[in-house]
C-alpha cells in the first residue's frame, strides 16, 4: 500500500525526498515516480533532519514531498515526526508518513506515531496496511478529499486490484475493537521488560 499512498508526481516540477532507510515498498514508489512522471528524487541520511533541511532548501521544485517510514521496520528506531512536520511547514511541503509498524501499537487511541507526539493533524497524507497489528490483510491511505480524489483517479496499484475480501474487512473492523488502550499498554510493558533484559535503554515517551 505505501508505494499506492505516495502521490503521483506529474512533472519534473515535483521534487521527492526519501529516508535511506524507508521501507522497500516506498523506495519503489518513489523509483516509479521518478521514473515514469520524471519526478527528482533525493535520498536524505537515516533521520538526519539537517541533510533534509539542506536537500529542501537546494531544491528549486515549487512541489516538494517528503516521504518516511514512522517506525523503521529493520532498526525499529522512530522517525522524528516532530521535526518532519516542522521542515514541512517550513519548505511549504506535504509529508507522507508511513504507519504500517505502528498503527494500533503507539498512540492514545493507536494511530501511530503521529498521533503519539501530538502532530497527526500536521501529516498530510497517512498510510499504513492491515496485515502487521490488524492480522488482516490491505491497506489504507489517510489523508484529505483532495488528495483521495487525486489518488483514486491516478494511482495504478489501486486502479489494477479487486476489492479486499469481505473476511479481511471483518477481521480488520475487529482488531479496531480489541486493541485497546489497555493492551497497548500491556505491550509496553512487555517491551519495557524485554529490553531490560537484553540491556537496552528505554525509549522516547511517544513510543513503545
Amino acid at each position: 500500500p505505501s508505494s499506492s499512498g505516495v502521490p503521483p508526481a506529474s512533472s519534473p516540477s515535483c521534487a521527492i525526498f526519501s529516508d535511506a532507510l524507508n521501507h522497500a515498498s516506498i523506495v519503489d514508489g518513489a523509483r516509479l515516480a521518478a521514473k515514469g512522471a520524471g519526478a527528482q528524487l533525493h535520498i536524505y541520511r537515516h533521520r538526519d533532519l539537517r541533510h533534509l533541511s539542506s536537500l529542501l532548501s537546494a531544491s528549486a521544485a515549487p512541489r516538494k514531498l517528503i516521504v518516511s517510514d514512522s517506525l523503521f521496520s529493520m532498526d525499529g528506531d522512530e522517525a522524528d515526526v516532530l521535526g518532519l512536520v516542522e521542515l514541512k511547514e517550513q519548505h511549504g511541503a506535504l509529508l507522507v508518513l508511513d504507519e504500517a509498524h505502528a498503527t494500533l501499537a503507539y498512540g492514545p487511541t493507536g494511530g501511530g506515531v503521529a498521533e503519539a507526539h501530538g502532530v497527526a493533524a500536521r501529516v498530510d497524507v497517512h498510510t499504513g496496511n492491515l496485515s502487521k497489528a490488524f492480522g488482516a490483510h490491505g491497506g489504507f491511505v489517510g489523508c484529505s478529499e483532495q488528495v483521495q480524489r487525486l489518488l483514486i483517479s491516478t494511482g495504478r496499484p489501486g486502479i489494477y486490484s479487486t476489492a479486499l475480501p469481505a473476511p479481511a474487512v471483518a477481521a480488520a473492523a475487529a482488531a479496531l475493537t480489541l486493541a485497546t488502550p489497555q493492551l497497548r499498554a500491556a505491550l509496553r510493558r512487555n517491551v519495557h521488560a524485554f529490553r531490560h533484559a537484553i540491556g537496552q535503554p528505554a525509549d522516547t515517551a511517544g513510543g513503545l
